[in-house]
C-alpha cells in the first residue's frame, strides 16, 4: 500500500513539473516590466555578475548596468519590483545566491522609510497594499524551497494560493499573447540588462535637506524589525552589502527616518549611502532630471549611474575578469541601451526646451 501512494505523489509531482508548472507560469500577470525582469536575471549565465541592485522602483529608474558596463567594467543586475517590501530582500538575496556570487549587493531602501511614514500618517492601506506589493516577488519566483519560506514568513491566513498560484491567476488566461509565451519558463535574457529608464519629464523644486542633518525620527517597531532582521541576514551570510536611498523630493520626515536608518545600518557595520544630501556631487538637477518628485528619467538615472559606479569601485572590490564571450554579450546590451537612451534624452530636452 505504502508503494502505491508513494507512486500516487511521485507521479503527481511529474505530472505537476511537466504540465502544470509551465500553465503556471504562463498564467502569471505581467506587467511589462517585473516578469522579464525576473526572467532575464534568470537567463543570465551563472556566476558573472559583479554587483546586484535590490529595491523598488527607487532602484529600477535610477540604476543602468549597461552603462555600469560601458564606464566601469561591472557587470550588474537590477532585480527591483514596485514598491518592494523590504522583508522580502533576504529571500531575493538567497535567490540571487543560486545562481550568482556578486561581491557586493546594493539595496535601495527608500520603500521601507516611505512605509514607516505611511504608517505614522495613517496613510498605509496594509490589506491591499501589502498583497500586491508580496505578488509582485512571490509570483515571479521559480517555484522553490527559497519561494516556499519568503511566503511562509510574509503572508498572514492562508497560503494556498500563493504557494499554488496557477489557483489565483487562472483567469488571466485572456491576456496571454506571443511575448507571454517567451517568458514562460524564466529563461529569456534581458536585452538591456533590466534597465529601465524613462524619457518623461516634470520640473520640481529641491529640498533642502542639509537643514535637517542633525534630526532623526525613530522607525515604528515594526518597520524597523525589518531592517534589523535583514542586516543579520546580511551579517549571517558574511554578504557585501552596501545601502542606499536615491534622490527624489523629501520632506523633514522622510530625511529625520533616514538619518535614524544610517545610524540602525551603521551599527552593523554596513555603509549607507543617502543621495539626498549629495545633490551637488551626484549633479542632480530638479529643473530637468525628473519625471515625478518619487523618480528620475533618463537624465537623473544616467547621472546616479556614474556616481553609485564610481563610488562602488572606489570603496569595494567589485571588479572582475570577464571572458570573451560575456563581454561581447554585455557590449551588445550597452548597444541596444543607448539607442533607447538616446530617444529618451532626446524627449525630455525637448521637454525641457518647450517649456523654458
Amino acid at each position: 500500500m505504502r508503494k502505491k501512494e508513494t507512486l500516487k505523489i511521485l507521479i503527481f509531482f511529474i505530472v505537476f513539473a511537466v504540465l502544470l508548472l509551465p500553465v503556471s507560469y504562463l498564467l502569471r500577470p505581467d506587467d511589462g516590466h517585473t516578469k522579464a525582469t525576473f526572467a532575464g536575471f534568470y537567463a543570465e549565465e551563472n556566476n558573472t555578475l559583479d554587483t546586484v541592485f535590490i529595491g523598488s522602483s527607487a532602484a529600477y529608474r535610477y540604476f543602468v548596468p549597461p552603462l555600469l558596463w560601458k564606464n566601469y567594467g561591472v557587470t550588474s543586475y537590477v532585480l527591483a519590483t514596485s514598491a518592494q517590501p523590504l522583508d522580502t530582500v533576504p529571500y531575493i538575496i538567497a535567490e540571487a545566491e543560486k545562481t550568482q556570487s556578486p561581491k557586493l549587493y546594493v539595496v535601495e531602501i527608500r520603500r521601507l522609510i516611505m512605509e514607516d511614514y505611511n504608517i505614522k500618517n495613517n496613510l498605509y492601506q496594509e490589506s491591499s497594499d501589502r498583497e500586491s506589493q508580496l505578488r509582485q516577488v512571490a509570483d515571479n519566483m521559480k517555484y522553490s524551497r527559497n519561494r516556499t519560506q519568503l511566503i511562509n514568513s510574509t503572508v498572514d491566513g492562508d497560503k494556498t494560493d500563493w504557494l499554488i498560484d496557477i489557483i489565483h491567476n487562472h483567469s488571466n488566461w485572456k491576456y496571454i499573447t506571443s511575448k507571454s509565451f517567451g517568458l514562460m519558463l524564466y529563461n529569456k535574457k534581458s536585452s538591456v540588462k533590466s534597465a529601465t529608464t524613462i524619457g518623461a519629464w516634470k520640473e520640481l523644486q529641491k529640498f533642502e535637506t542639509e537643514s535637517y542633518a542633525g534630526e532623526q525620527l525613530e522607525l515604528e517597531n515594526k518597520t524597523k524589525q525589518k531592517l534589523v532582521n535583514l542586516l543579520k541576514f546580511c551579517k549571517g551570510r558574511g554578504l557585501n552589502v552596501l545601502f542606499v536611498s536615491t534622490p527624489y523630493v523629501e520632506d523633514s520626515q522622510y530625511i529625520a527616518l533616514e538619518n535614524y536608518a544610517a545610524e540602525v545600518i551603521k551599527n552593523y557595520g554596513y555603509g549607507y549611502l543617502n543621495c539626498n544630501y549629495l545633490y551637488d556631487e551626484i549633479g542632480v538637477d530638479f529643473s530637468s532630471d525628473f519625471y515625478n518628485s518619487q523618480h528620475t528619467n533618463i537624465l537623473g538615472a544616467e547621472k546616479v549611474t556614474s556616481y553609485i559606479g564610481d563610488y562602488i569601485v572606489k570603496n569595494y572590490a567589485v571588479l572582475s575578469s570577464h571572458g570573451e564571450s560575456i563581454a561581447k554579450d554585455w557590449d551588445k546590451a550597452y548597444e541596444s541601451w543607448s539607442a533607447i537612451a538616446a530617444a529618451q534624452e532626446q524627449a525630455v530636452k525637448s521637454a525641457v526646451g518647450k517649456n523654458k
